[in-house]
């Protein structure tokens, strides 16, 4: 069913969303312009993944949850590449492969946006690549994206290009918003998960599950994102205009994983996936 959403956060432009023709479980968002378009809508210091010294409140709640999440995503990647090389596709400032570097790992970025891409040059100099580079290090025990798949205007063609980067038994992780979630039933159209027209791509866990086995790729775990709950609740509060955003946001957060505990549906999903099958 078709579906109209507002892009809250900048533009206030509304999009179409509608069920993938092929993937169940994956809706597409309409983008009618251009490719290179969608540019313009990352262009705003409120884009926080690619944006430093934003002193906002929201921003002191960004910062304070990414410290954690740098130290949940190294526990959960440890437990299946305890060392190696790895990649972080998308990585915005270079935040998590400064941090994987300082672990011991041999960690490289790419980021598309050049505002993010330099950045993150700053912080960790050479290990930030071009897109030409890329294959040159491959291969990676591991590619990271976080966030960064929704992103993607060529889904199959880039997945295919990732998965070649990627050594034989190597490993993929990939976090997604999952819009059947309790906190995206809740907001609705108001979900900040569904970030049109940022995110072209918006997955349940069917939907991811169906799109990969195309490519013959092992799913080898699902895992919850706890902390993702409450600040996607924040975020879709705010666009809300709630007069109490952070005690709604709390207690919609804590109702989102509290029911994601029986059911699996977190508000978003770090997926692991191994090679030792692929096409």
């Amino acid at each position: 069913m078709e579906r109209y959403i507002k892009d809250h956060f900048l533009t206030g432009e509304e999009f179409s969303v509608v069920p993938h023709e092929r993937y169940d479980g994956v809706l597409q968002t309409v983008f009618d312009q251009p490719l290179d378009q969608l540019e313009k809508y990352y262009q705003s210091e409120e884009y926080l993944s690619h944006s430093k010294g934003n002193s906002s409140p929201l921003a002191k709640v960004y910062s304070l949850a990414q410290r954690a999440n740098l130290r949940w995503k190294l526990k959960h990647i440890q437990r299946f590449l305890p060392e190696g090389k790895l990649l972080d596709y998308g990585c915005g400032k270079g935040d998590f492969v400064h941090y994987m570097q300082g672990k011991g790992y041999s960690a490289y970025g790419y980021e598309p946006n050049i505002k993010a891409a330099d950045l993150a040059q700053d912080a960790v100099g050479e290990s930030i690549l071009q897109w030409q580079d890329l294959p040159r290090q491959a291969p990676y025990d591991a590619i990271c994206l976080w966030h960064v798949l929704e992103h993607i205007p060529d889904l199959e063609e880039k997945f295919t290009q990732l998965l070649s980067w990627l050594k034989e038994g190597g490993w993929l992780f990939v976090a997604l918003p999952n819009y059947k979630s309790l906190d995206a039933e809740f907001y609705g159209d108001l979900w900040a998960g569904y970030d049109v027209p940022r995110h072209l791509w918006h997955f349940s866990r069917e939907g991811f599950s169906e799109f990969i086995a195309d490519f013959g790729i092992v799913m080898e775990e699902q895992v919850g994102m706890p902390m993702d709950a409450y600040y996607v609740s924040l975020l879709s509060e705010r666009y809300k205009r709630s007069s109490l955003s952070y005690w709604n946001a709390m207690q919609m957060g804590l109702k989102s994983n509290l029911a994601a505990r029986k059911n699996g549906e977190f508000s978003s999903i770090l997926y692991v996936l191994n090679k030792r099958n692929a096409k």
